[in-house]
């Protein structure tokens, strides 16, 4: 996945210097296509994480049920969730009422975001990272959470260079909402102008 985004980066800007940013799971592909271009010869001059941790965090649980995975749906459409086993029905009747505009989602496409984010899943628990050459720029989460054991400093072993971290008072479903992309923004634009651009 991330050999294929790399490709598809290069087919638009064949050439650095490249600056990523990814949230979520699209935080560990973001890392993994900076090692991508890296060893292509190419310069990432930014590399910038918003709530995402590396597999070693992960590799020990379980897989997800498809409870999980339409828990974790809820989760992404900015919403907690239950702790029973969901039907289907159930969270579409939730994110109906609550006025979500994934209520929307035909059967096929529900059906295949569960896909992707039981594939996901798996995929954070099987990745082995390899090391990125630079800083790491990293947004944390920082409302409490069921997985305190989290920790941005996993990374360590996979950058040379420094971890900066920047709490946000948010909640993972949260860091794309405006006030946090503000700050987010604010954070990569000084970044930006240190870099010279």
């Amino acid at each position: 996945m991330a050999a294929d985004y790399a490709a598809q980066i290069r087919s638009v800007r064949p050439h650095g210097p490249y600056r990523l940013l990814g949230w979520s799971v699209g935080g560990v592909i973001a890392h993994t296509v900076a090692v991508h271009l890296q060893r292509a010869g190419e310069q990432v001059d930014l590399l910038a994480l918003m709530d995402a941790y590396p597999s070693d965090q992960w590799r020990e649980l379980a897989g997800p049920t498809e409870a999980d995975a339409l828990n974790a749906l809820l989760r992404m459409a900015g919403y907690e969730g239950g702790t029973g086993a969901l039907t289907r029905d159930q969270v579409l009747a939730t994110l109906r009422n609550e006025g979500s505009a994934l209520a929307a989602l035909p059967e096929r496409v529900l059906t295949a975001v569960l896909g992707v984010v039981t594939n996901n899943a798996r995929l954070m628990r099987t990745h082995r990272h390899q090391v990125y050459e630079g800083d790491l720029l990293f947004f944390t989460a920082a409302a409490p959470r069921p997985e305190g054991w989290l920790t941005p400093f996993a990374w360590l072993p996979y950058v040379t260079g420094r971890l900066v971290e920047h709490p946000l008072n948010c909640r993972h479903a949260e860091m794309t909402q405006p006030l946090q992309l503000d700050m987010v923004a604010s954070v990569i634009t000084s970044r930006l102008h240190a870099l010279g651009t």
